[in-house]
């Protein structure tokens, strides 16, 4: 792996929509390569459901790499479990993917995703607004699921430092980053809504 260039896809799995984003760190600057929401159809049968994720994830990951790393989101269990259990299954193909492609994987709680904005509780504009900024982009293409997979995918190359760091500038304390990012990071957390 180059270590001066560090290319990792974003992944937050699902049934009807999957998202998945790919952001690389280069030379201590941040870039969105790409970003996607799959969405299946409910007209198709289970299992062409699952083959279209998985395929498409295949596609996106010959389209956008060579890929370093992945971070996964972690499933959630909200209170049902066919709901769970369907997302599940989508994660499943998306790691599959992942492993045929030989991409070493790192799972993540949505909460800790979250953290990229200082609070492990912010919301989903929040969290799509902070990696915006710390992108320097106006908007990430696609519906929510897009954006929270580019914020995996930010967490990751951060290494969960990241909400430690913001948490730090909130209270006006100095930190080691480069200058271009704790701007995006003061930025954003004084704009956050």
């Amino acid at each position: 792996m180059d270590l001066e260039r560090r290319r990792v896809i974003g992944i937050d799995p699902g049934y009807g929509r999957t998202g998945v984003g790919v952001v690389e760190s280069h030379a201590g600057r941040l870039s969105l390569v790409g970003a996607e929401c799959i969405e299946t159809s409910a007209d198709l049968e289970q299992p062409a459901r699952l083959a279209a994720i998985q395929a498409r994830v295949e596609a996106l990951i010959a389209l956008w790499g060579p890929l370093d790393e992945a971070a996964v989101e972690l499933l959630y269990f909200g209170r049902s479990t066919t709901t769970a259990m369907r997302v599940a299954e989508a994660r499943g193909v998306v790691l599959a993917a992942l492993g045929r492609a030989g991409v070493p994987v790192s799972h993540y709680t949505p909460m800790q995703i979250k953290g990229l904005t200082g609070s492990g509780r912010a919301d989903k504009r929040s969290l799509a607004f902070v990696s915006c900024r710390l992108l320097g982009v106006e908007r990430i293409p696609g519906p929510d699921d897009a954006a929270d997979a580019v914020a995996a995918a930010l967490w990751h190359l951060a290494g969960g430092r990241l909400s430690q760091q913001a948490g730090r500038l909130r209270q006006g304390g100095r930190e080691k980053m480069s200058a271009p990012l704790r701007a995006a990071v003061r930025l954003a957390l004084e704009r956050q809504p």
